[in-house]
């Protein structure tokens, strides 16, 4: 049907990487074409394989490397014209690595005089295939279980600066000080008013270039910096429910101010901003997905690398949708438990 490349393609929807040279072509010389831009070749073979585009652009080795590993895929030759401006896959290097690009151009001058290119290809479709041998999702439960466990890690640390930070700025949206208050108000509303990706990519890459991070410790940072933002306004909701009377009974039996919020106030709120909190908590585990953009290996990057190695789009998906199901059932069942408590020692 696709025979004649690009040409067959006229009037479809195609499927292209985000950013790549395979889209700037499939825009310019596919006429009539609705192209679908994405940013992981696996979600661009999920679309197809759902029929949601008719065909994706790929470079040869990958579109090969697909094909050769699932029979309901095959690869053609799309005849583009890659013109003297189109000048192919380049690498990018860190400034002054002169070292690192004398090696890689030492080895590409190898491949090129002797010619090794198509050798290597069929040698890695090979490896790739005998590799991906067994592709049941049981054989990945590491993988998965590495996702999980820094899933889980990245959650609960977030959870303790959060719940902390969001004590700070509550206490401080509630204070007398027009300074403390103005600076926990702008602090609030600005974080509740950016998306948990710009912060995490803020964190990582705008100050990195400042400060080097670790893609990790960048994303609890933002983790922490997001669930804080909203705990602040759950304990302000429930220090305000707290009568004023609580207040100046403590007061009046000698205590300071401070031990009046320590003692009376926080744990009476407590109470009642426990279900508020549990649903913040359950709703961090899945939020602290949106780290994977930057390398951090939870769940759904490891998703991601089981989705690349099996070739299979939906299994993992499903696996993964499993897995955070039971971490939130779980966790709602404990904060359940302790909800209960606080209710029975009321």
């Amino acid at each position: 049907m696709y025979a004649k490349g690009k040409s067959s393609l006229t009037g479809k929807k195609v499927g292209a990487q985000t950013g790549s040279l395979q889209q700037t072509l499939a825009k310019k010389q596919i006429k009539n074409s609705q192209v679908t831009g994405l940013a992981k070749t696996t979600d661009l073979l999920l679309d197809l394989k759902s029929h949601k585009v008719d065909a994706v652009v790929l470079e040869k080795p990958v579109a090969d490397a697909y094909a050769a590993n699932d029979a309901s895929l095959t690869s053609i030759d799309g005849h583009f014209d890659l013109g003297s401006d189109m000048q192919g896959t380049a690498i990018g290097f860190a400034k002054g690595s002169d070292a690192l690009v004398n090696k890689v151009n030492k080895t590409i001058d190898k491949i090129n005089k002797g010619n090794l290119t198509d050798g290597y290809l069929k040698t890695a479709a090979t490896y790739m295939k005998t590799n991906t041998k067994n592709t049941s999702m049981l054989a990945y439960w590491k993988v998965f279980g590495k996702g999980v466990w820094y899933t889980i890690f990245i959650s609960l640390v977030a959870v303790v600066f959060g719940v902390l930070g969001g004590i700070i700025f509550a206490l401080m949206r509630l204070s007398k000080s027009k300074v403390l208050h103005g600076i926990a108000v702008a602090y609030i509303e600005f974080i509740r008013g950016t998306p948990l990706m710009i912060q995490v990519m803020f964190v990582y890459f705008g100050i990195g270039m400042v400060v080097s991070i670790p893609a990790l410790v960048s994303g609890i940072i933002a983790v922490a910096i997001n669930s804080s933002a909203y705990v602040a306004e759950i304990f302000r909701s429930g220090i305000n429910s707290i009568p004023v009377g609580q207040t100046e009974a403590a007061r009046s039996l000698g205590l300071s101010q401070r031990e009046t919020m320590q003692s009376v106030v926080l744990p009476q709120a407590l109470k009642n901003i426990w279900p508020a909190l549990g649903n913040e908590f359950v709703s961090l585990i899945k939020e602290s997905s949106i780290v994977s953009i930057i390398g951090v290996t939870d769940l759904i990057y490891q998703l991601k690398v089981v989705q690349t190695d099996t070739y299979k789009g939906v299994a993992p998906i499903a696996v993964a949708m499993v897995l955070y199901f039971i971490m939130t059932f779980t966790l709602s069942k404990i904060l359940n438990h302790f909800e209960g408590k606080m209710k029975h020692e009321g």
